[in-house]
């Protein structure tokens, strides 16, 4: 509505002149109410628009005891975007101090980077949370690194050569509780055409032994490093030499595998295979290209999802003869990963070898092939298989190596975009494995070090652990990186 003309109205929406009269709804003030009406109607529009639209953006915070501070002050922490937070807030506090990790310490391995190339790692926590746990690593000799580690009250790992262990080729590596053990684990890998299971001796952990003698070095500060203990074995260490369970698909390799506690699956380069838990032979499915990827989503007890070189993401579901395609990629699958977690149990991600990455809604019918739900940016692949990945679906957190040597963090929230929340230095080489360590209630003090002088030590989570980093000199080393420094 427009009033250039003396006397008349130009309605914008008919174009049309209309004579403004002196009462009624056509005098000037009722004509000038409803042009306020007008512009108010349009301005709530596009706010409307521009919340749709709105990237949240996390509370900063500048390290650890600021968080901490404004925990203390605020409850949890002060939210920008109230109505958005009002769930989230943990996760975003989350988000913001990663985006300050840092590296605080390097344990140096014996091997230049040629032997670490190719390394496959598995992990696994003990059940009191994330203080402690124990590292497989392997390299390309066929040489098994065991370790442990704790965050809390500073960085450190012990552990040693797995003695009698030699297996050269391992394509994928799993490490689980043993049912029936507290003193074993069980240790699942594939290589060539076999898949094998040893049941391998705990390490201890330190808080079994007086700290001060182990971690204070002489002036009574905490060390940074490797302590090489031996007796923190079991004495059955004749454990590594032979496996326990075996099974040899005999015709062509085995590319990667899935395990839970009651089966596990296989991919080779013709089929997918579904054998026991103690390795003993199920079925197996013919397939049209080797298969790269298997994950066992928790949610769905009897199927598994794989991809494969030819683009395709597949369904197997043990129950049926045939398997099922259900989406395509830009490019070969190298990894898939269930978003198993109590608000998305129907996502799948998936990272290809071209660099591209997907999350996939699993309830859309198989016709529509050719739709993410949502596409990540900013990942680097050239056909690179041995990059480190992991998922923390608890906190929402993907992590992802590039074959350009940096490693990414997105967050997986949704209003956070699709570009990463933090990128790493530019290592010399593509990092072969990369692993989360969030504490659920962090940062906190483990019940072991409560006397002086480490009851003032923060527990050093959130952080993460690059495994392969190589330096200028072409040594390899194991980095924790973390807020606190």
């Amino acid at each position: 509505m427009s009033f250039n003309i003396p006397g008349y109205y130009l309605d914008q929406t008919t174009g049309k002149l209309f004579r403004i009269a002196k009462e009624g709804p056509y005098s000037l003030p009722e004509l000038r109410k409803k042009i306020a009406a007008e512009e108010k109607k349009k301005q709530e529009e596009e706010e409307a628009k521009s919340t749709k639209t709105k990237r949240y953006t996390p509370h900063s915070y500048d390290n650890v005891l600021h968080y901490l501070q404004q925990r203390s002050l605020y409850g949890s922490h002060p939210t920008r975007h109230s109505s958005y937070l009002k769930h989230n807030n943990r996760e975003l506090a989350i988000v913001s101090l990663l985006k300050q990790l840092d590296t605080t310490t390097q344990i140096k391995l014996d091997k230049e980077y040629t032997e670490y190339k190719s390394t496959v790692v598995a992990t696994t926590q003990n059940t009191d949370g994330l203080s402690h746990g124990e590292v497989l690593m392997t390299t390309r000799s066929g040489v098994l690194h065991h370790l442990a580690y704790q965050l809390s009250p500073s960085f450190q790992m012990w552990g040693c050569h797995a003695p009698g262990f030699q297996c050269q080729g391992v394509t994928s590596l799993h490490l689980m509780d043993h049912h029936h053990s507290s003193y074993y684990q069980t240790m699942t890998g594939t290589s060539g055409d076999k898949v094998w299971r040893y049941h391998i001796p705990r390490i201890a952990a330190f808080s079994s032994v007086p700290p001060p003698q182990l971690l204070l070095d002489e002036n009574g500060n905490l060390k940074q490093n490797i302590v090489p203990f031996d007796s923190f074995y079991h004495d059955n260490m004749d454990a590594y030499g032979k496996a326990c369970n075996e099974y040899k698909h005999g015709k062509d390799r085995l590319w990667t595998s899935a395990v839970n506690k009651d089966k596990v699956m296989l991919g080779s380069d013709t089929a997918i295979i579904q054998l026991t838990e103690g390795l003993d032979h199920v079925r197996s499915r013919k397939i049209k290209s080797a298969v790269f990827a298997i994950e066992l989503p928790a949610s769905q007890p009897h199927h598994a999802w794989f991809g494969t070189r030819n683009k395709c993401i597949n369904i197997y579901d043990e129950r049926e003869k045939v398997y099922h395609t259900q989406f395509m990629q830009t490019s070969s699958i190298s990894t898939i990963k269930s978003l198993d977690s109590a608000s998305r149990p129907y996502q799948l991600l998936s990272t290809a070898f071209d660099g591209s990455v997907f999350i996939w809604d699993i309830r859309m019918p198989h016709t529509n092939t050719k739709a993410p739900y949502r596409q990540l940016r900013g990942h680097v692949n050239e056909y690179n298989q041995n990059l480190g990945m992991d998922i923390d679906t608890e906190n929402k957190l993907f992590m992802q190596a590039g074959d350009d040597g940096r490693v990414r963090i997105w967050s997986l929230m949704e209003g956070l975009g699709e570009d990463p929340v933090w990128t790493s230095k530019q290592y010399s080489h593509p990092i072969p494995a990369a692993k989360f360590y969030i504490d659920k209630q962090f940062p906190a003090i483990h019940e072991s070090w409560n006397d002086t002088p480490y009851r003032n030590h923060l527990h050093q989570t959130p952080g993460i652990m690059l495994y392969g980093v190589t330096d200028n000199t072409n040594r390899v080393s194991i980095d924790w990186l973390s807020t606190l420094h």
